[in-house]
């Protein structure tokens, strides 16, 4: 994932592996700031380089957990708040790189990404799925505080109708700064499901109920369904009129990947 900086480079958040005494490989996060000419920026972290030493290891091999970024103002005050491989938050001095102790948090399980977005009131939306039985079943949207206090919670625990699987595709928020997540698939391999909260995530946005979905045409080549097609969402951003862009891609045994750009609108 990449952040601007307000010099013309990039923050980019990545996972890194750090082996133990024992040699056993151990999945953490890490965070380098880049110059406007490429270069590293010799004075964040270590040659421009942040790895996050606490307990933010898991691992190797173990769910796809890929550390996130976003840039945060509390009072004129930038926070590079960071997610970890344990589904915790902290946040570091945009400078320096130093752990700065505001939005330390957990946001919860740790077997699933956490995306991040920072909104214009100083908050951090954070989204994660959550264990629901033997499938990822439901997604949890976050604010957190600069204290590190969990201000806001939406959840789609209680849509009965939601597709059972949460794994987090993307997260954007819109122009009234209500997050927007989307899920990477469902149970049924087809279907993409997306939701909206509140402004501050306070619950569900009731305009969208439980969420939005969509399915693409089949990749058979008859019109009847095929339940080898599989569908996955892998990013989402808000466009200026509200509607959702998907982007994601399509496969079924025996027929290339295809890669698709949906685009979903705001209101009915």
């Amino acid at each position: 994932q990449l952040v601007p900086t307000s010099d013309g480079g990039l923050f980019v958040a990545m996972d890194a592996v750090q082996l133990t005494p024992e040699m056993n490989a151990l999945k953490t996060s890490a965070v380098a700031r880049y110059q406007a000419d490429g270069a590293l920026a010799p004075s964040f972290g270590q040659a421009g380089l942040v790895v996050l030493p606490y307990a933010a290891v898991g691992p190797l091999g173990a769910a796809d957990r890929a550390t996130q970024v976003a840039l945060a103002s509390v009072a004129g005050v930038d926070h590079l708040v960071v997610s970890t491989t344990t589904a915790a938050v902290v946040a570091l001095t945009p400078g320096t790189g130093a752990i700065d102790g505001t939005f330390a948090t957990s946001v919860g399980d740790d077997t699933q990404p956490v995306a991040l977005r920072a909104n214009s009131q100083g908050q951090v939306i954070a989204a994660r799925g959550v264990p629901f039985g033997a499938f990822m079943a439901r997604t949890t949207v976050l604010s957190v505080a600069a204290s590190g206090a969990i201000t806001g919670q939406a959840s789609t625990t209680y849509c009965a109708d939601v597709p059972e699987h949460g794994a987090i595709a993307g997260l954007s928020l819109d122009g009234s700064q209500r997050p927007v997540f989307v899920l990477r698939s469902s149970r049924d391999r087809v279907t993409i499901q997306l939701a909206r909260a509140t402004a501050g995530a306070t619950g569900l946005d009731p305009a969208w109920g439980c969420g939005r979905r969509f399915r693409l045409p089949s990749l058979c080549p008859d019109t009847g369904p095929c339940e080898q097609d599989t569908t996955m969402a892998t990013d989402s951003a808000v466009a200026a009129d509200g509607s959702v862009v998907v982007v994601g891609y399509r496969f079924r045994i025996g027929v290339p990947a295809r890669m698709f750009v949906a685009r979903v609108r705001a209101e009915p």
